[in-house]
């Protein structure tokens, strides 16, 4: 007969998940900054953006609203801004990164 874990066990099982997750997370975002570092491309030129490929999506609750955390991605180039302006691009969110004034972008297409 299989063992039912009860579900406040499950509450703390998937909060440790979590916390795990964000600690890659940020590791993965640090591993980043220090390629971006090494191949000279933490300045967004003039009239671009970052694009970036979604490796991997996971929110804690579908209910909430996203967040820059919830989604770990893979630098992809850069685009002309003027390219963002068609139909099929949507900006999803703005954030403002640590480092001075850069601004980041999330788009999807």
């Amino acid at each position: 007969m299989p063992s039912q874990i009860p579900p406040q066990w499950m509450a703390y099982i998937s909060l440790i998940l979590y916390g795990l997750y964000l600690l890659g997370w940020h590791v993965f975002q640090r591993t980043k900054r220090v390629y971006r570092l090494f191949y000279r491309t933490s300045d967004i030129p003039l009239k671009q953006a970052r694009l970036g490929r979604i490796l991997y999506r996971h929110k804690r609750d579908p209910e909430e609203i996203s967040r820059r955390e919830d989604f770990v991605t893979r630098d992809d180039g850069f685009i002309s801004k003027e390219v963002l302006k068609g139909p099929e691009w949507q900006i999803y969110t703005l954030d403002k990164v640590c480092l001075g004034d850069i601004w980041g972008v999330g788009l999807l297409h």
